[in-house]
């Protein structure tokens, strides 16, 4: 869509296109929005707006998907958005988290979760807009979530190598006539990244538990058992 930006002093709007998402630092002096756009590339970028000079630069740049920018309540000094990364059949999600991003000490860091390196990792970032900071502003909560693998069945497989179309339901357990690796590895997990210690720390996890992170909570994680049919 289009993000219109009217001056109240001077009654004229300036328009910007093909933004997806944005948010409003505190303060109301700065924007940092998401902008996509199939025929450009790269396909996704994330800009910092200043409203007042209304001019714009661009943070990140994605071939695939930028999406949820979010400041750390608070303050402008501590952006975050996710960013998808495909590989073959996978699509895993990573935070990139801006420090300082409108200053002199701006800081990139990209958190993936600490098993994210893992040969055959079982988990990925969720890319909701559900982060948490810690009281401290410190510590990064997040949810991580199955990623999902194809099990490499002969019979499934066409001449060249690669699967016939598949099509299942969104919330199918099983994907027909493929399915979804069934190892007994947890499927989902919160953990909090450290930003003084540069270290994530595994908060919970569990092979059958959904968890969730309570709004403007950072003392308090719920978990819901789906284990029982």
């Amino acid at each position: 869509g289009t993000l219109h930006v009217r001056s109240l002093a001077m009654g004229h709007d300036t328009a910007f296109a093909s933004v997806s998402d944005f948010a409003l630092g505190r303060g109301g002096s700065i924007v940092a929005y998401t902008a996509s756009d199939t025929a450009a590339t790269p396909h996704s970028t994330l800009r910092l707006l200043d409203l007042g000079t209304l001019s714009a630069r661009t943070l990140e740049e994605n071939s695939t998907a930028l999406v949820h920018p979010a400041w750390a309540g608070g303050g402008t000094d501590r952006l975050t958005v996710f960013r998808s990364d495909i590989s073959g059949v996978d699509t895993t999600w990573t935070i990139v988290l801006f420090t300082d991003p409108n200053g002199q000490n701006a800081r990139r860091i990209v958190i993936s979760g600490a098993d994210a390196a893992a040969p055959g990792s079982a988990l990925t970032i969720l890319p909701t807009d559900s982060l948490r900071w810690t009281n401290d502003r410190e510590g990064l909560l997040f949810n991580l979530r199955p990623t999902r693998r194809l099990s490499a069945d002969p019979a499934l497989i066409n001449a060249i190598g690669k699967s016939d179309v598949v099509i299942w339901h969104w919330n199918d357990e099983e994907l027909p006539p493929q399915r979804a690796d069934t190892s007994e590895r947890p499927v989902a997990a919160v953990e909090e990244y450290r930003l003084d210690a540069a270290k994530y720390v595994r908060l919970a996890e569990g092979t059958h538990v959904r968890f969730f992170l309570p709004p403007r909570s950072t003392h308090w994680i719920f978990a819901a058992d789906n284990s029982a049919k």
